[in-house]
């Protein structure tokens, strides 16, 4: 069960990216947007955007990892507490 939320938090990041290309898919573009793709620098954004997403994820895995320790060395605790 606990890989579920990470499979919900992946597909619901790449909806909101989808949703987020869907709308830029018009014909009007800004300044900021001209910008970045005649300088090349759109390449820099997004790798910073998927480095930064990748944290993310990589700390919710090791955070997640250790509340799992935490709560079985609790769950350990009050099982010897209860039995004796």
């Amino acid at each position: 069960m606990k890989i579920n939320k990470y499979i919900y938090f992946f597909l619901y990041s790449l909806l909101l990216l989808h949703t987020t290309n869907v709308s830029s898919m018009n014909n009007h573009t800004s300044v900021v947007d001209d910008f970045f793709y005649q300088s090349g620098k759109i390449y820099v954004v997004i790798t910073m955007l998927v480095i930064i997403l990748l944290g993310c994820l990589i700390f919710m895995f090791f955070l997640d990892k250790k509340i799992r320790q935490l709560e079985k060395k609790i769950q350990q605790s009050y099982e010897k507490k209860t039995h004796h």
